[in-house]
């Protein structure tokens, strides 16, 4: 157990290598460049609260994660079989090494929903919304 590394950084790593290839127009931290092409992926941290013990020693990291399948509301069978991809992929998933200094420990989702908008243009848009807790450890 160490208390030098970020490990949010790591979690968001961890997500970037799983999110990208499940989506065509990518997967992307905060906000997805104007080129993207739907359905993409955003996700970001939303939190983190670390375990301290005596020492004080950081045990980990507990992270809540918002991933968001993005594209057009006339699309939400493909947007729902991304995210059906996504949580596919992330849910129920632990003990990966995240670089040569991160451990993630476990993955679960917590919540679900969608956020309908309507862009500037005046497009219909959905936004699938997961929201994952992520534990890392630092190794």
């Amino acid at each position: 157990m160490t208390t030098t590394i970020y490990e949010p950084a790591r979690g968001l790593a961890w997500l970037q290598s799983v999110l990208h290839p499940l989506a065509t127009g990518g997967a992307w931290l905060g906000i997805a460049p104007t080129t993207a092409t739907a359905p993409f992926i955003v996700y970001w941290p939303q939190s983190g609260v670390d375990l301290m013990v005596i020492g004080p020693q950081r045990v980990w990291n507990d992270g809540v994660y918002q991933v968001k399948v993005c594209g057009p509301a006339a699309s939400m069978p493909q947007l729902a079989s991304v995210a059906d991809a996504v949580d596919s992929a992330l849910h129920a998933k632990g003990g990966v090494n995240v670089g040569p200094d991160g451990l993630m420990l476990s993955c679960t989702r917590e919540e679900a929903y969608m956020v309908p908008e309507t862009l500037a243009n005046g497009q219909q848009w959905l936004n699938l919304t997961l929201i994952y807790r992520i534990y890392v450890q630092g190794v």
